[in-house]
């Protein structure tokens, strides 16, 4: 994890959403995400797995995320970059300073 944090790398407008689960009326639990607000980030992307599966090519993309102390966020939470998703893996604070490191991978797309 970096200690020096260059703020002024902070060129993202990201998104970060916390999850709710409610019960619809048939008694099924439904999760819907309700945003929790807008931080500048640096975000590095990565392809980290690639590989053929039954003849269709797979790659999974990480990010590093690094950004203000976001209130209450886990590895439940995720982020919005641009148009992508992105499923929080861990979350760790920066030593002794108001930055958060965020390791997140980013969800297939739903054809």
């Amino acid at each position: 994890m970096a200690d020096n944090v260059n703020i002024g790398s902070f060129d993202y407008l990201v998104t970060f959403q916390s999850p709710i689960v409610e019960t619809d009326l048939r008694g099924s639990r439904v999760r819907r995400w309700q945003n929790e607000g807008d931080f500048f980030a640096d975000v590095d992307e990565s392809n980290a797995d690639e590989g053929v599966d039954n003849n269709n090519y797979n790659s999974t993309t990480t990010a590093t995320i690094t950004t203000y102390l976001v209130p209450g966020i886990d590895n439940t939470w995720r982020v919005l970059v641009g148009n992508d998703i992105f499923n929080i893996l861990s979350v760790n604070r920066v030593r002794n300073k108001p930055y958060l490191q965020i390791t997140a991978t980013k969800q297939d797309e739903v054809l």
